[in-house]
């Protein structure tokens, strides 16, 4: 499954600018549920696991007061490559590129940059306004949402959205590389406001496209009225519904694997807008078109599939550990992380993980000596007794694992501080 990013920072630091754009999903609230823990935790190994017997029990201890250091990744010298600027999706020596300008209603560009030469070609241009999400690259395709207001306001508005009461319009667009022939796979409107927040509003579909598949959602009206989704999944190539499954809350993160199809679906308060934590969700897997789908954990903050591995992340977790199960037997066990204290009222450990070539990428978020917010990139293979913090990065705020490389952004607006990869098999 190519790794869908969402809106890029240079998106978000646009749209924060500018007033105009649709609100993204924000939390308001923090439940504090209890999370299940394995009965027992071996050293995490992709080839070894817990015995099909074992169970989710208990609740994951906290991190120690004083924790012990970190172990710490050194990078070698001359394994890192920096991306070019808003880099999104790596492909061999291609990289895919999301660039905007600082307008009232910005205009952005997909572009397709080769790392090597650093020869660039335009791959599609959007309308002034118009707003890119969940942008995946599969093959010789682009794929992305595309969402905007038919009659764009700026300032502040009332709750600080300008454009609340008018619809959210959206379309899955899909561009293929070589020939430059676009289409569109899907579209619609939104007015369910299902998260709350400073300017809520509604929200644009989310996407996941693997192969000749494309997994989007659709609001709907759930049970006594509160706020849910239905999702469709199509082929890129004939644009037949290959399948649809209505979920009991609202969907707010799929993903893809052939006929594998995993999402997060949390629920908000019967006959309330806007009450929707989604971080706090339940995490349902159906391993084929025939097959509905199943509860695999509650109260996940995130999660990442490749062919082999399912990973995902608590929101209610103090610590920095995440868990994991294989696809072939669906037995989870926990994958330690690094020893640092996950301070509450956040979605857990991490809402960014990343999973492929037999490593597992994710982002903790922590408050530092100073007290301030930092992060750090862990990761963690098969044979780690945890994850590894990688040094030497300057605040990352999302990773994916694709085309066997590990990569990252830095949020720090800094010379240098950009979009980064290093080959798994580099990692030491």
């Amino acid at each position: 499954m190519r790794r869908s990013l969402g809106v890029l920072t240079l998106a978000t630091a646009l749209i924060a600018a500018c007033g105009s754009q649709p609100a993204t999903s924000a939390p308001s609230a923090k439940a504090v549920p209890t999370a299940p823990a394995p009965a027992s935790t071996p050293t995490p190994t992709l080839g070894a696991f817990l015995p099909p017997t074992a169970t989710l029990t208990g609740t994951p201890p906290p991190s120690p007061t004083a924790p012990p250091p970190a172990e710490t990744i050194t990078l070698p010298t001359g394994v890192v490559r920096t991306l070019p600027s808003g880099t999104f999706a790596l492909q061999a020596s291609r990289a895919f590129t999301l660039v905007g300008t600082v307008a009232r209603y910005p205009t952005f560009t997909i572009r397709m940059v080769n790392v090597t030469t650093g020869t660039s070609t335009r791959v599609a241009s959007l309308p002034p306004g118009h707003q890119p999400t969940s942008l995946t690259v599969v093959g010789d395709r682009v794929v992305w949402v595309e969402s905007w207001y038919a009659h764009p306001q700026t300032g502040t508005g009332t709750g600080g959205n300008p454009n609340l009461g008018q619809p959210l319009l959206w379309q899955i667009n899909s561009v293929s590389v070589t020939t430059g022939t676009r289409s569109v796979i899907a579209s619609g409107s939104n007015t369910r406001i299902p998260v709350g927040g400073e300017a809520a509003g509604p929200l644009p579909p989310v996407l996941a496209a693997d192969g000749d598949r494309v997994a989007y959602t659709l609001d709907r009206a759930g049970r006594q009225d509160t706020d849910a989704s239905a999702i469709i999944v199509r082929s890129l190539s004939s644009g037949a519904v290959l399948r649809r499954v209505d979920a009991d809350g609202y969907v707010a993160q799929v993903g893809l694997i052939g006929q594998r199809l995993f999402f997060r679906q949390a629920f908000g308060i019967a006959g309330t807008s806007a009450s929707v934590f989604p971080f706090d969700a339940s995490l349902m897997l159906a391993r084929s078109d025939g097959e509905a789908p199943r509860l695999i954990d509650t109260h996940v903050s995130h999660a990442a599939m490749d062919a082999q591995t399912l990973v995902w992340s608590h929101e209610d977790a103090t610590d920095a550990s995440i868990w994991a199960t294989p696809l072939s037997t669906e037995v989870p066990f926990r994958v330690e992380g690094p020893p640092l204290i996950v301070a509450p009222g956040q979605p857990g450990p991490t809402s960014d993980l990343a999973v492929g070539s037999g490593a597992v990428g994710w982002i903790v978020w922590y408050p530092g000596a100073d007290g301030s917010w930092t992060s750090a990139l862990v990761v963690w293979r098969a044979g780690d007794t945890e994850g590894r913090m990688i040094g030497g990065q300057g605040q990352p705020d999302w990773v994916v694992i694709e085309d066997g490389s590990l990569i990252w952004h830095e949020y720090l607006s800094l010379p240098g501080h950009d979009t980064h990869a290093v080959p798994i098999s580099a990692l030491p």
